[in-house]
């Protein structure tokens, strides 16, 4: 399994990978979510390419991704980048190969001075505390 910065080519994976994973049922993804990742992910003015988001990609296919929101802010006067977790989506046959783990220990020891995430069920809260 390689983890790597997500890029543009990515996101009909990502758009795919999301709607099979967390919206199960849907047949084909929508131009408007595809759209909606591309606009966060990639065009976002606080977009940062040190704090990307991050792929899971094995045997040639996309099996994870995390997406990454940086944020800029200053702690006590300084300046420091804040890396905010967003979706983390993993193919269930790769859980069982601790993608989602690797992606999160892949973002945690990113260069950013400060990491949070948005939002988080207690299957990844629990990877959170244990990483």
């Amino acid at each position: 399994m390689t983890i790597r910065s997500m890029e543009r080519t990515d996101l009909d994976a990502v758009t795919a990978l999301y709607e099979r994973v967390v919206r199960p049922g849907a047949v084909t993804p929508s131009p408007e979510l595809r759209a909606w990742f591309e606009r966060v992910v990639f065009d976002h003015p606080s977009t940062d390419p040190e704090l990307p988001s991050l792929v899971a990609v094995e045997s040639g296919a996309l099996t994870g991704f995390l997406a990454s929101h940086p944020r800029r802010l200053q702690i006590e006067g300084a300046p420091a980048r804040l890396a905010c977790s967003g979706q983390l989506v993993v193919d269930p046959v790769a859980r069982r190969r601790a993608t989602g783990a690797l992606l999160l220990r892949t973002y945690l020891d990113g260069p950013q001075d400060l990491t949070i995430t948005d939002g988080a069920t207690e299957l990844v809260r629990a990877m959170w505390e244990r990483l």
